[in-house]
This record gives C-alpha cells, structure tokens and sequence, in this order.
C-alpha cells in the first residue's frame, strides 16, 4: 500500500457541531441551477454555509421551525452588550461550517433555562447536525430573516 492510498482511505467529517450567535448575523443566499433538476440553494449565516439539495423541500421546514420559535424567542434579552458576550477563545472561534441539508433534516427548537441564577435563557434551534444556541432577539430576528427570504425564493409561484 503506498502514502498515497492510504491518504485517500482516509475519512474526516463532524457528525454535529454547535455554533452560538449572538447580535445581528450577516446573510447570504445564492440559488444555482433553479428550473432543472437539482436546484441548490446556498445560504450564508454568520460563519456557517449551508448548501440546500431539494430546497423545495429542505427550506420550508426549516424555516418553519425558525418562524415557530417565535414565541420563545420573545423571552431572550433583545440584544446582549459585547461586555457580556465577551470574546470566544480560539478553540471556540468557529471559522466556517458547511452544512449539506436535503429533503427535511431533524429539526428543532426549545428554550434553555439560564443556567446561572443571574443569567438569561437561550434559544436552542437544532438543523441537522448543526445545534445553533441563539443568545438574543437580534440574532433570532437576523437569522430568521434570511430563512424566510430563503423560502420566499423557493416557493412556487401560484
């Protein structure tokens, strides 16, 4: 067996990760391949990318689950000071993830009760393998715009 082979037999992936936000997220969304067969839709939130086979599908319900923790969403602090979020350590930094999501991944959301007597509750959004723990109402209200607008692209016309 060569150096070579060995390299390709290798295999690396995150079966899940948590990404917390906090504060306004910057968002983009890009549609390729719309009117054939496999459409993809890509939407860019805050450091995670994620790339939608079967958007027709795949968006809606997350974005539902996104809209549906609306009521729970109301009892986060609606924006949290930078002195509180403080700074992540480097191990904490998340650099990029890349979700894959088709047909209806596992979703949901809860409420987190603070954890310390003085702390505040966080909003838990579980899509796939990607756990996102949401801070405040800045970062629902931004995170859940781009769904939406997401699903504003993929919805049939009527």
């Amino acid at each position: 067996m060569t150096a070579a082979t060995v390299v390709e037999a290798q295999v690396a992936f995150v079966q899940s990760t948590v990404v917390t936000v906090a504060g306004e997220q910057f968002g983009e969304i890009d549609v390729q391949g719309w009117g054939t067969p496999d459409p993809m839709v890509s939407l860019q939130i805050g450091p995670v990318l994620c790339r939608i086979g079967q958007p027709h599908l795949t968006v809606p319900h997350v974005a539902g689950v996104w809209r549906g923790a609306a009521v729970v969403a109301q009892r986060l602090p609606k924006a949290l000071p930078a002195r509180v979020i403080g700074r992540p350590s480097l191990e904490q930094l998340v650099t990029g993830v890349v979700l894959k999501l088709s047909a209806q991944p596992g979703t949901y959301a809860r409420l987190v009760p603070p954890r310390k007597p003085a702390g505040w509750p966080v909003l838990e959004i579980r899509v796939g393998p990607v756990t996102w723990l949401l801070l405040d109402q800045a970062a629902w209200n931004t995170t859940t715009s781009i769904w939406l607008k997401a699903l504003d692209i993929v919805k049939p016309e009527n």
